[in-house]
């Protein structure tokens, strides 16, 4: 399993923008093959600072979604709303277990 983290600075002004392209954007992907969780979520503290979370089955398909029409539009879009250096990891998960 691959995960990928992060965070993206957007324009505060323009936040309402950002959450239609970002709901747009994790609505599409949630459906794609291997995609098994995508959410994006706003910050508490900072109204211009959004974090990423995704689970993907396989590299191959963070590939895939990173190739993705539905993405490459969504980076069109959000780029002109973007307020800073977005930061981001991927991991490569191998073993994981319910801690609940």
């Amino acid at each position: 399993m691959i995960i990928v983290s992060g965070s993206l600075p957007i324009d505060a002004d323009r936040r309402a923008e950002a959450l239609d392209h970002v709901r747009a954007v994790a609505a599409a992907t949630r459906d794609e093959p291997g995609n098994r969780t995508y959410r994006f979520t706003a910050d508490l503290d900072d109204p211009g600072l959004l974090h990423f979370y995704e689970e993907w089955e396989s590299g191959d398909a963070l590939e895939a979604h990173n190739s993705a029409p539905h993405f490459v539009d969504f980076l069109g879009r959000i780029g002109p709303l973007v307020a800073g250096a977005p930061t981001g990891w991927r991991f490569e998960v191998t073993d994981s277990r319910s801690l609940f």
